[in-house]
């Protein structure tokens, strides 16, 4: 199972330039959906969220 929190394009001079605390912008909106991957089948949305100090998602539709 697979939450894609975003997707972003960058040059290779950028990518091998990238170090510790940099920031990589996304295309997905913060609180937004993010779509969750059963193999490589979208099945479900989810919401991104901690549960302690776990990153975790919770479902919020299935998608058929």
């Amino acid at each position: 199972m697979t939450a894609l929190l975003g997707k972003t394009r960058m040059r290779l001079g950028e990518f091998l330039a990238l170090q510790v605390g940099d920031v990589i912008r996304l295309d997905a909106r913060v609180g937004g959906e993010l779509p969750v991957f059963v193999g490589n089948k979208l099945a479900f949305q989810a919401k991104p969220g901690v549960v302690g100090e776990r990153m975790a998602v919770q479902i919020t539709r299935r998608v058929t």
